[in-house]
């Protein structure tokens, strides 16, 4: 199940090994600290990139609670909306 997020999704454990934990070491007094990418990406971004790592495309059709995701080669629908987790409004980024 995915939802309609456009969030900062990134490996975390990489960024802590390049320079997030040197940063925060660097500190007068210890706090708390958000690590991120600093990049934002959809879901429809995440499901792009999950088809085209197995070698095919998805083409959306529809709009909203009607929208699908469907591959292109075979045109079998695998992504629906499910509108008890529909938001009409997206939530303001915070990146």
């Amino acid at each position: 199940m995915l939802g309609k997020e456009s969030r900062g999704w990134g490996n975390s454990y990489a960024i802590i090994q390049a320079v997030a934990m040197w940063l925060m070491m660097q500190q007068d007094k210890p706090d708390d600290f958000v690590v991120a990418t600093g990049e934002v990406h959809s879901v429809r971004d995440f499901v792009e990139e999950a088809f085209k790592h197995v070698g095919k495309n998805i083409v959306w059709e529809g709009k909203d609670q009607m929208e699908i995701g469907r591959c292109k080669e075979t045109g079998v629908v695998h992504v629906r909306v499910d509108p008890k987790f529909f938001r009409p409004t997206e939530v303001v980024s915070n990146i």
